[in-house]
């Protein structure tokens, strides 16, 4: 072949392949500009909010480049197993405020950065599709059932927290829970047995918050060794087990019903300490908390109508008695109490209040 003839095939190659390069890059760019101007907006080359644009399923055409992806607000009944092309580093997804029923088993799993779920405001009734991920948020479904279908688990990245929030549906109990998560939330969830010192991970747990469920009786929590705060105010609970609480345990709002059954003992390292209900009836009861940590107490509710005889609280901050049955003429010295600054016994029927001793507030 001569010369020139092969510059010109050679040329010839060159010209095709940059016109298929282009071609190419225009039909994504399409794609692309499509889904962004007439189904979702795009926010930079990351993020892609469809919220409020009455979808019934997941768009096509979601850039690979989406990092932030937003379909809250819309119609979609059923998340498919090919919903989501593989999008290498979606991190956040938003699926709020929908009528979710249904996941399929393989929904995300074409997903590897995903870390933060929200399907929280849907119909679903298990979790069987929910991925081993840091936060999920669940709330205010139907779920009754916390098993998961993936048995795989995720790394613990440093200090960074991973969490689970189960807030506002129809747990019957913890048991199949095998998400290995620092934090649980299931407040107002109907939950009548309180088993979460029985799950695999129990190891890993730092927060509890089970508030106003129907959990009746306080298991012993040993157990639960990295537990550091237990929320279960709302609770009717007559029975506490808990013999001796995890040494991290810093913070306890907790609500005792009246003629509770209190067996402990004073060995905790409790810091905080919120109690409410008729089965606190003196200041005393605090003796079982480990004196020496309390900084905060707050009581309400209860039926205190007394401060006499009040151990001594070498770290105590705050006092707080409100909406309790403290009456007539209050002495109280602040001697024994050298960090206390703040007083707090609003909402009862005190008609005289003596202070003596340091300044508070």
């Amino acid at each position: 072949m001569e010369p020139w003839h092969f510059r010109i095939y050679e040329g010839y190659h060159v010209a095709l392949l940059v016109c298929l390069l282009v071609s190419s890059a225009s039909s994504s760019a399409w794609i692309n500009h499509s889904l962004c101007l007439e189904t979702c907006s795009c926010v930079g080359q990351t993020r892609v909010e469809c919220s409020n644009r009455y979808l019934k399923s997941v768009p096509a055409g979601i850039p690979l480049t989406t990092e932030y992806l937003i379909l809250s607000r819309n119609l979609i009944t059923t998340i498919q197993d090919d919903d989501f092309f593989p999008l290498p580093v979606l991190t956040v997804l938003r699926l709020t405020a929908n009528f979710i029923s249904a996941i399929q088993p393989q929904a995300f799993t074409r997903l590897p950065k995903l870390s933060t779920l929200h399907v929280d405001e849907n119909g679903l009734i298990d979790m069987f599709s929910i991925p081993p991920i840091r936060i999920i948020n669940l709330a205010f479904n139907f779920i009754q059932r916390v098993n998961c279908y993936s048995q795989q688990t995720f790394d613990f990245a440093g200090d960074r927290e991973s969490l689970i929030n189960l807030s506002n549906n129809f747990i019957v109990g913890f048991l199949n829970l095998s998400l290995p998560v620092n934090i649980i939330a299931a407040v107002s969830s109907n939950i009548r047995v309180f088993d979460i010192h029985q799950i695999q991970s129990v190891h890993l747990i730092t927060l509890i918050d089970f508030r106003d469920n129907g959990i009746r009786t306080l298991p012993d929590l040993r157990n639960v060794t990295k537990l550091q705060k237990l929320f279960l105010a709302g609770n009717p609970i007559h029975v506490v087990q808990i013999s001796h609480w995890p040494q991290g345990t810093t913070l306890l709002q907790i609500h005792l019903e009246k003629g509770t059954h209190f067996n402990q003992s004073s060995s905790s390292r409790i810091t905080d300490l919120y109690i409410s209900g008729m089965g606190i009836s003196h200041l005393q009861d605090i003796i079982g908390f480990g004196v020496h940590f309390i900084e905060v107490i707050v009581i309400s509710k209860s039926l205190v109508s007394s401060i006499s005889n009040l151990p001594t609280l070498p770290k105590l901050r705050s006092l707080t008695v409100k909406h309790s049955e403290l009456i007539g003429v209050i002495t109280f010295s602040t001697c024994s109490y050298p960090k206390l600054s703040v007083i707090d016994f609003r909402n009862n029927s005190i008609t005289e209040f003596v202070l003596q001793g340091n300044d508070v507030q």
